[in-house]
């Protein structure tokens, strides 16, 4: 999108005028995902006019529409920018893969690249395959490549930890009464 400002521009308006704030959009996307339905619409506008303003309008006549208008570049390789972070090239290519945007730089913000709530839940959960569990928030939070990765990072450990921590006391439970006072002892 950096190749069409006027469409940056718009978008940027749009988003601004109808979008949903991102604590509004997290609360919302926390309560869908609590609701247990197949399908949700989330729309500050009247949905049925959002549809009748999009008669004919798919994902692919825009993208057509555009042409290359993201800039995407089919060779572009994250490790020519991130060549020592697997991770961060990870969450650059779920990027390129999902935004259709690349190259992709360190300060590169994830709404500027045409991200969105939808595109945020897919991108986390194809990243959840390969990199565990992760607060969704993270994508809003640290909304560039090294921050995220940084996000990802930073709950795999405290995970880490805390795996550690309930094995540990696991095994302080199992002892009975007379090897917990032989342990404290130091009598191993």
């Amino acid at each position: 999108m950096a190749g069409l400002p006027e469409v940056r521009e718009l978008y940027e308006r749009l988003r601004l005028s109808q979008g949903i704030p991102v604590a509004d959009g997290l609360a919302l996307a926390r309560a869908a995902l609590f609701a247990g339905l197949p399908q949700l619409v989330v729309s500050r506008a009247d949905f049925q006019d959002v549809l009748a303003d999009q008669q004919g309008m798919t994902a692919a006549s825009f993208t057509n529409a555009l042409g290359s208008g993201r800039g995407e570049d089919s060779d572009w390789d994250p490790a020519t920018v991130w060549p020592d972070d697997e991770l961060a090239q990870s969450v650059a290519r779920v990027w390129q893969e999902m935004l259709g945007a690349s190259p992709i730089g360190p300060d590169d913000d994830f709404y500027d690249l045409g991200g969105n709530s939808l595109f945020a839940i897919q991108i986390v959960g194809r990243l959840r395959q390969s990199h565990g569990d992760f607060p969704m928030s993270a994508v809003f939070e640290a909304p560039t490549v090294p921050g995220l990765a940084a996000a990802i990072r930073a709950h795999q450990a405290e995970s880490i930890g805390l795996d550690e921590f309930e094995a540990m006391l696991r095994e302080v439970e199992a002892l009975s009464a007379a090897e917990a006072e032989q342990k404290l002892k130091g009598d191993s």
